[in-house]
């Protein structure tokens, strides 16, 4: 019954200083905190947009090296075939095969 008053007293005063520090706190916790959360925010959005670009560029090199080799095959093969009419063509001048 004799700590009542004082525990009461305790208790007000606790509770006063913890509304008045803890925004404080809070307040400069975040101002403190904001470079970091701004670095890291952009580091991650840097790295996922070089990230994409790398990707693009492979996807592009890619595309075009398979079309490359792909029109150099169809190239190939219609030498062959030219070749092989000229080649008949030239048997049938020699030996006037019809």
């Amino acid at each position: 019954m004799i700590m009542w008053p004082f525990c009461f007293i305790f208790s007000t005063m606790f509770n006063i200083a913890n509304s008045i520090s803890y925004p404080v706190i809070w307040f400069v916790r975040e101002i403190l905190a904001a470079p970091f959360r701004l670095v890291s925010c952009t580091s991650k959005f840097c790295s996922r947009d070089f990230f994409d670009d790398i990707v693009d560029l492979l996807r592009k090199t890619w595309s075009i090296g398979s079309s490359l080799y792909q029109g150099g095959s169809a190239s190939r093969a219609l030498a062959l075939t030219s070749e092989t009419t000229i080649w008949g063509s030239l048997w049938k001048d020699l030996y006037q095969v019809t």
